[in-house]
């Protein structure tokens, strides 16, 4: 914090001294997101006059340097309104995070896709996903099939599940542990920082990120378990 408070008095407009300073002081979630939407608002404002939110920028924000903090006050925002519950906000948000930022350098369509699930809104969904044809790897195909699930759509359910079993060889391995204490085990051996793309590590981190998502439709996993042990 006294490195924090020494940035913000040498440069009080810091976006990001004043990110770090919100993460660390806020009392509560309430607070929390108050606070960070009133910092949102404002760098959007330094960012409009300095002119990125021009239509050559737009599109690109990430790939600019100087729009890079506003990108990060936007991501913390999702976070905090995911943990308030505030689901269609968030959605809202991860969308013009992607307007701003189309190769999506923060990885915000995985947190959209699951949104889109939670909430069931299938067109959007089938929207995104189509969007990143080829690049769906382990959390599209996953996120689709718990959508067709919620719906009660076992064929396109299963389609899904198909997609993830090719792109992913623990998918079996993660549903046989599904609700044992393997599952924890496996999760144990994890690095803290650092994970495998497309192998159980991956789906262990879905499921303890996007646990609004999962831990509302037990059954879809549980299914899935006496599937694959069978």
């Amino acid at each position: 914090m006294k490195w924090i408070r020494k940035a913000r008095e040498l440069e009080p407009d810091h976006v990001d001294a004043a990110l770090m300073e919100i993460e660390e002081t806020s009392k509560n979630p309430y607070e929390q997101e108050m606070r960070l939407f009133e910092l949102q608002q404002k760098a959007e404002k330094q960012l409009r006059e300095q002119g990125y939110f021009r239509k050559a920028s737009i599109g690109d924000f990430w790939g600019l340097i100087e729009t890079r903090p506003y990108m990060r006050v936007c991501q913390t925002y999702v976070g905090t309104l995911l943990m308030n519950r505030k689901m269609r906000l968030a959605a809202k948000a991860c969308e013009s995070m992607l307007r701003l930022c189309k190769d999506d350098n923060l990885g915000i369509r995985y947190t959209l896709i699951h949104l889109y699930g939670y909430l069931e809104e299938e067109q959007a969904a089938h929207k995104l996903f189509g969007a990143y044809d080829g690049g769906w790897g382990t959390r599209f195909p996953l996120a689709m099939a718990l959508l067709s699930y919620k719906q009660g759509k076992e064929e396109m359910a299963q389609k899904y599940l198909q997609m993830l079993l090719n792109n992913n060889k623990d998918t079996k391995k993660f549903f046989s542990a599904y609700g044992t204490k393997k599952l924890g085990e496996y999760a144990s051996k994890m690095q803290p920082y650092a994970y495998r793309p497309n192998s159980i590590e991956e789906l262990l981190l879905m499921l303890a990120e996007h646990d609004y998502v999962y831990d509302s439709a037990q059954a879809f996993s549980f299914g899935q378990r006496v599937r694959f042990v069978a």
